[in-house]
């Protein structure tokens, strides 16, 4: 049984513009945007019918001290979560003036290379690179539970809806 011939796919669109290394990138519920962080310590926020027509359509959020390794979107729009090398996670709002960063969910012993968000947004896993595994209560930061044992660093945490 043969397969049909596959077609090469191309980009629609390729962005070179970006002025520092890249950590991750994600969608935003919707499809309209998509956030992106790197090491030059800020998460961004484009539009994706900006960005295809070669206009700056992206908001800048000055989140951490440290390059900025993971971003994660809620399946609820507005929610954003972005960890760095500064040890810290923070939460990124939606505002009628645009995204803020409202507040530091939970700082760890080092860097943080990998966050989700639950389907209800309700909870936030942590990854960080001595392995540890931290879960946090958004609505009270102070409510946490800690793992630790994995045999290397989190790069990526999937939260499915």
């Amino acid at each position: 049984m043969s397969r049909p011939a596959q077609k090469d796919s191309k980009p629609i669109f390729t962005y070179a513009h970006l002025p520092s290394a890249q950590g991750d990138i994600v969608f935003l519920p919707g499809g309209r945007e998509f956030a992106t962080c790197g090491e030059d310590s800020l998460v961004k926020v484009w539009g994706i019918e900006g960005v295809l027509q070669n206009e700056s359509t992206v908001s800048e959020i000055d989140t951490h001290t440290g390059s900025a390794f993971c971003v994660a979107a809620s399946s609820l729009d507005g929610v954003l979560v972005s960890g760095s090398e500064d040890k810290s996670v923070l939460e990124i709002n939606k505002t009628r003036n645009g995204w803020k960063s409202s507040q530091v969910l939970c700082r760890l012993e080092c860097a943080v290379t990998a966050v989700a968000l639950s389907p209800s947004a309700s909870v936030v896993i942590v990854g960080g690179e001595d392995g540890t595994i931290v879960l946090v209560n958004r609505a009270d930061p102070s409510q946490r539970r800690q793992f630790s044992g994995a045999t290397s660093p989190p790069s990526a945490i999937i939260s499915t809806a």
